[in-house]
């Protein structure tokens, strides 16, 4: 009996001890690694016919605030602040919307952190069938200037999601909405810098209510699996440049050191300056210009020229 009695503990035990990494070693999700940051620019809307212009309405930066909040409600995202990122553009002076050139992408991930820039664009933004004077109710008000009939308004948007690091777009997404009311005024709301859209009452509008549902729609079709957790303050890349012909700049480094066709490179004017109080040598790098690759082989690569001055035997670091 205390023989088969032990038989029992021991197979108990056994049993215990195998199905424990069922349930001991399992991770959650978000352990794997850190979600992808991003950020979201101002969508443009250049070239489309302005009927909302004299008023205090920015659709590119509406449709920005509601889609940056409704990321960060996703919780799939690492998504930088609209208004730290409107105060980085603004203290560089740089762009935040419209066709961005790929050393503003890479300057901006790098300032924010971002490894990844969401830059969308307005291709339609209409409204008709109004009629009278009263643009009537965008902020759920009538002011009773003149008749008004039922008003449809389109909004279609194209956004792509672009990787910091090598400018590669690795998502394209479109999307579109309709709404109709009876009123539908744009009035007094002022907007202010990042952020002041995403709030109840300009979601609770008419207006509010159309980019509203494209902002999710837009969330709804990413695929965070194309998004890695890089960052566009990542491990540098160094390596020189190696020679200078023509268009073609020859540099050092290659697949190799993780060297990829697209990614941009710093070039840098090394200085070594003695400090007069310590006595100390130190080193200075002054950035000089800006590169892109084109092609790369095993322990080379071929870049062109951005920005900037570059000669043989500068240094450069991938951004």
């Amino acid at each position: 009996m205390l023989r088969v009695l032990r038989s029992s503990l021991v197979l108990a035990s056994s049993l215990l001890f195998a199905a424990a990494p069922l349930w001991s070693t399992a991770e959650p999700a978000a352990a794997a690694g850190k979600p992808p940051s991003i950020a979201v620019l101002n969508f443009d809307s250049t070239g489309l016919t302005a009927w909302w212009s004299g008023y205090n309405f920015d659709p590119g930066a509406a449709l920005a605030d509601v889609f940056t909040d409704k990321l960060v409600n996703a919780g799939t995202y690492s998504v930088v602040d609209r208004t730290h990122l409107q105060s980085v553009l603004q203290e560089h002076n740089l762009s935040g919307s419209g066709q961005i050139e790929p050393a503003t992408q890479a300057q901006i991930g790098r300032l924010t952190g971002a490894g990844y820039l969401i830059v969308g664009r307005i291709v339609q933004f209409e409204r008709t069938g109004h009629q009278g004077g009263n643009l009537g109710g965008f902020m759920g008000n009538n002011l009773g200037l003149g008749g008004v009939g039922v008003s449809k308004t389109v909004l279609r948007v194209s956004v792509k999601v672009i990787e910091v690091n090598t400018g590669r777009i690795v998502e394209a997404i479109d999307d579109d909405k309709s709404t109709s009311t009876t009123s539908f005024q744009v009035g007094d709301f002022a907007p202010g810098v990042g952020g002041s859209y995403s709030n109840s009452e300009f979601e609770s509008s008419a207006m509010g209510k159309l980019v509203t549902g494209v902002a999710e729609d837009l969330v709804t079709k990413m695929d965070p699996s194309k998004l890695t957790s890089t960052t566009a303050t990542g491990t540098a890349i160094r390596g020189r440049v190696l020679t200078v012909d023509g268009d073609d700049i020859v540099l050092n480094v290659g697949s190799n050191k993780g060297v990829q066709e697209g990614m941009y490179f710093d070039v840098l004017e090394v200085k070594q300056l003695k400090d007069p109080d310590s006595g100390r040598t130190i080193t200075s790098e002054i950035q000089k210009g800006t590169l892109q690759v084109v092609s790369v082989t095993a322990d080379s690569a071929v870049a062109k020229k951005v920005s900037g001055t570059v000669h043989s035997l500068m240094a450069v670091r991938s951004e």
